[in-house]
């Protein structure tokens, strides 16, 4: 169970990278500087948000990591939450 969180974001990756392979194929119109999101811009970064709490939570709340294992965890929980209130 230690490697949850690493398939986990290998996993994620992976989806990542088949999501914006197939986004290439789509024929995107350019956006005005300032204008809001595309859908999905938006669904990417709820994805990658989602990937990264996933995996950090599963660390925080199994309590079977060392403190240099929650270090990193709480960090990343913090890093997402810090960007979605800049958004």
């Amino acid at each position: 169970m230690e490697y949850l969180p690493i398939i986990i974001l290998i996993a994620s990756i992976v989806g990542l990278f088949a999501v914006s392979w197939v986004a290439r194929r789509v024929v995107l119109t350019p956006k005005a500087p300032g204008a809001a999101p595309s859908q999905l811009e938006l669904w990417m970064r709820i994805a990658v948000s989602a990937a990264v709490l996933a995996a950090a939570l599963y660390v925080i709340l199994s309590k079977q990591y060392n403190p240099e294992d929650l270090k990193w965890a709480y960090a990343a929980v913090g890093t997402v939450v810090g960007y979605w209130l800049h958004v």
